[in-house]
């Protein structure tokens, strides 16, 4: 067994098997979240967090993970 931290190909199988719109909106969500946690604006994540329940988190990494 081996931990691998920013394992990005985990979700690869499981986008590949679902239907396509379903994948693109899934795919547009990714981005949308990794750029509001790149941007560094506290406001637009603490917004984002409190929309998924998890206003509570301290680091993004938690969010986004």
């Amino acid at each position: 067994m081996e931990a691998i931290y920013n394992y990005w190909g985990y979700y690869l199988p499981i986008q590949r098997g679902m239907p396509k719109n379903c994948s693109a909106d899934l795919s547009r969500i990714v981005r949308h979240v990794d750029r509001v946690i790149d941007s560094k604006n506290k406001r637009e994540l603490q917004a984002l967090q409190d929309m998924f329940g998890l206003g509570g988190l301290e680091h993004a990494d938690d969010f986004a993970s």
